[in-house]
């Protein structure tokens, strides 16, 4: 008999989505100092995360994944990623990928 966890997609479990980066008001504003530093003198003009990529547990809403989201290309390529494992993997094998102990 199968698993039923494994016959299940991660997606109907989890949710995927951009979030603020934890950390204070020192973080953020240290991190655009070093994004107009940056610029200032010939290199990328965004080089800070837009923030972090979070997997939450539909039922209750509990985090169990959270990587930096990095610029927002690299943004929008993480969370398409992810979103797309959701939707592709087992459960198990989501947890599997992405280290989760739920």
């Amino acid at each position: 008999m199968t698993d039923p966890r494994e016959a299940r997609r991660a997606g109907e479990l989890y949710v995927a989505a951009i979030e603020s980066s934890r950390g204070g008001v020192v973080r953020r504003v240290a991190t655009a100092a070093g994004d107009l530093f940056t610029a200032a003198f010939g290199g990328a003009t965004e080089t800070s995360s837009v923030g972090d990529v979070v997997v939450r547990r539909i039922d209750d809403d509990a985090e169990v994944v959270r990587v930096a989201a990095g610029p927002s290309e690299e943004a929008a390529l993480t969370i398409q990623t992810v979103r797309e494992q959701l939707e592709h993997l087992s459960i198990d094998d989501f947890h599997a990928t992405w280290g989760v102990e739920d």
